[in-house]
């Protein structure tokens, strides 16, 4: 049913392959160091060619998903071609040798030997001998292939559990699938994790993460919407909320999830106030499904949802109302110059009927930056279809904040309710139960925390790399195996022996000399005390944690003075001992809220203007572009900054 990531598990029919990971007929034994034979040396240089071969055949096997096969002809064909340049620098050595009056042959075999040890690693078993490296054959077939990626690679911080079939979790159901998951997690909640250094590690689930389907079947909630209690938040009914969809009613607890199931073994039923089964997972000592612990998806939810439904209702009347048409929409979308960083999330067209037909992130986007497109096609800023739209738009800027206080959650409760009234008064096609979760973000948000931490496509890539496999593997017996050694590989490629990747990376930097640049930069960068150890560097581009800001771009900066943000330019961007430091200068802006966009003031350059701000400093991380419309430069926000 689940195949434990770090197996060696048997994928296709190759030679030297073993399902136990125990040695195969025909490869002599491989030593404790991932090297052929015992005792032999090898130089880094050695070393280092060998890891790049392996990286390379690694990304033709998990990137590109050549097939094993294929791998090893061209594993073999590599070593073929390097018998004969061998062949000829052989030649050519000899040669040089001889005219140097340098007749001796250990010289010349010590030399040749030198070229030859670098490809050794895919050198099969007849020619093992001629060679000393302890890499000697470790690349030459799959099963050598599979130990030296286990021993020199480490693993993605996002790791593979369990996989497992549909059919085989229908027909063995939860508690047997889940079981053996369970059973670790005990055992790190009170056992934990002894280190080298003598602490002890205890750990708990905090949150499952996953789309309404998966979560309601992993709490043991009913999984359809039309069931008469469908919501794993509160218990309100499905009439209830068709009637007041705003209201978030009483919400689930253990306690009341327990008297749930009590009801159910007393009444025999299915269900009962949309419980069906109780979760294996609440055997845990420290987290329920009801407590709550099954948070929302804003892709699903909101972005492939709400934004997808009910901005193709509001673009519908629109058309109706003779702002614009469909075409002249695509046709602008098409034109419009958006910034690169824009560009790569903003839908270009959309479809005509009822969903714009993006996906998640694409809708996001589209949401955010449709009054810049549209801006000239406004015929009534006052419209009340226009006025909710702005209100969904405010919403997700609240709820795709990255980080949320206390104080901020009393907005967007209001802000809820009132879209969620309005759509029901302005539209005759009824709300969708992703309506009624909206209903919960506000109260959700104090339990989770921003609710764009929880969302689930940061796990969608794992998906489509499963999808991808399948769909290019010509094996489909034990896909489940598959698919489990494949991720393991690529996790490997993806790492390649580092575990993160780094925090900050710049582009063309150069040494930063301060007096070469004028006074307002000059002081901006005394005020913020840098430090001087060390070489401080200067950049127009940089990527921290992988955002990347570029010169021209803004950045929202707290006003000391007036407890509030403001939007900055960046100048400049220095560099020092991996701390980030823009040098900007802040702009005055005005907030158009009948158009959900902030208007920034190109006015007299003055000195004050120019502060130097470290990253961490920044009241939001997300750099933004500006975009002139009607002469005007506007600036859409990504998401709500907090206030000091």
């Amino acid at each position: 049913m689940s195949v434990p990531p770090d197996s060696d598990c048997h994928v296709a029919n190759d030679p030297g392959s073993s399902v136990d990971g125990s040695e195969c007929p025909g490869e002599p034994p491989v030593n404790v160091s991932g090297g052929y034979p015992e005792g032999k040396e090898s130089t880094p240089n050695v070393a280092e060619y060998t890891r790049s071969i392996a990286l390379f055949l690694l990304r033709l096997l998990a990137k590109y998903l050549v097939p094993e096969s294929t791998i090893q002809v061209i594993a073999t064909e590599m070593y073929d071609l390097f018998k004969l340049s061998r062949e000829s620098a052989e030649g050519h050595v000899r040669k040089i040798l001889r005219n140097a009056a340098i007749p001796d042959e250990a010289v010349t075999n010590d030399i040749l030997d030198g070229i030859a040890e670098l490809v050794c690693c895919l050198a099969p078993p007849e020619d093992s001998h001629k060679f000393h490296a302890s890499q000697c054959g470790s690349l030459r077939s799959t099963f050598l292939r599979k130990n030296y990626y286990k021993k020199e690679s480490q693993i993605d911080q996002m790791q593979l559990v369990l996989l497992c079939k549909e059919k085989s979790m229908r027909e063995f159901g939860h508690e047997k699938v889940f079981s053996k998951l369970v059973e670790d997690l005990k055992y790190l909640e009170e056992e934990g994790l002894s280190l080298p250094d003598g602490e002890n590690w205890k750990g708990t689930v905090v949150v499952i993460a996953g789309d309404n389907l998966g979560s309601h079947f992993i709490g043991g909630f009913c999984e359809s919407f039309n069931a008469h209690h469908y919501c794993r938040y509160c218990i309100r009914t499905k009439a209830e909320i068709e009637e007041l969809p705003y209201e978030e009613g009483e919400y689930r607890t253990p306690d009341s999830y327990n008297q749930c199931l009590d009801m159910l073994q007393e009444t025999q039923v299915d269900s009962y106030m949309g419980v069906k089964f109780d979760s294996v997972f609440n055997a845990l000592a420290n987290f329920h499904v009801a407590n709550p612990g099954l948070p929302p998806c804003l892709g699903h939810d909101l972005f492939e949802g709400i934004v997808d439904y009910d901005l193709a209702l509001f673009i519908q009347y629109f058309v109706a109302s003779g702002w614009f048409t469909v075409d002249l929409l695509n046709d602008k979308l098409k034109r419009f110059p958006f910034s690169r960083s824009d560009s790569k999330d903003v839908l270009l067209s959309i479809r005509k009927g009822d969903r714009i037909g993006g996906q998640a992130v694409e809708n996001w986007y589209f949401l955010r930056l449709f009054p810049l497109v549209v801006f000239g096609y406004v015929q009534d800023i006052h419209d009340p279809v226009w006025q909710l739209l702005l209100k969904l738009k405010s919403i997700v800027e609240y709820v795709v904040s990255p980080s949320v206080q206390q104080s901020d959650i009393a907005c967007p409760r209001v802000l809820v309710e009132e879209y969620l009234e309005e759509r029901k008064e302005l539209f005759s096609r009824k709300l969708r139960p992703k309506h009624h979760f909206l209903s919960h973000y506000p109260w959700l948000m104090l339990q989770f925390g921003p609710l764009i931490r929880v969302w689930t496509l940061r796990f969608e890539s794992k998906h489509s790399f499963f999808k991808r496999c399948v769909r290019y593997s010509s094996n489909f017996k034990n896909v489940i195996a598959t698919l489990s050694e494949r991720h393991q590989m690529f996790q490997a490629y993806s790492c390649e022996g580092k575990l993160f990747p780094d925090s900050v990376e710049a582009g063309n930097a150069a040494a930063f000399d301060r007096v070469l640049y004028v006074n307002s930069i000059q002081n901006a960068v005394l005020s913020a005390c840098i430090p001087e150890q060390g070489c401080v560097q200067v950049s127009n581009r940089v990527s921290v944690f992988g955002t990347e800001y570029k010169k021209g771009m803004y950045v929202i900066v707290h006003c000391a003075d007036t407890r509030t943000w403001t939007f900055a330019c960046i100048l400049l961007i220095l560099i020092s001992s991996e701390v980030v430091y823009f040098i900007v200068r802040q702009r005055r802006s005005t907030h158009h809220s009948c158009y959900g966009l902030y208007e920034v003031h190109i006015d007299a350059d003055v000195d004050s203007d120019v502060v130097c701000v470290a990253y961490d400093d920044l009241a939001d991380y997300f750099p933004l572009s500006a975009y002139r419309v009607n002469g005007c430069s506007m600036i859409s926000l990504k998401n709500k900054p907090n206030a000091l």
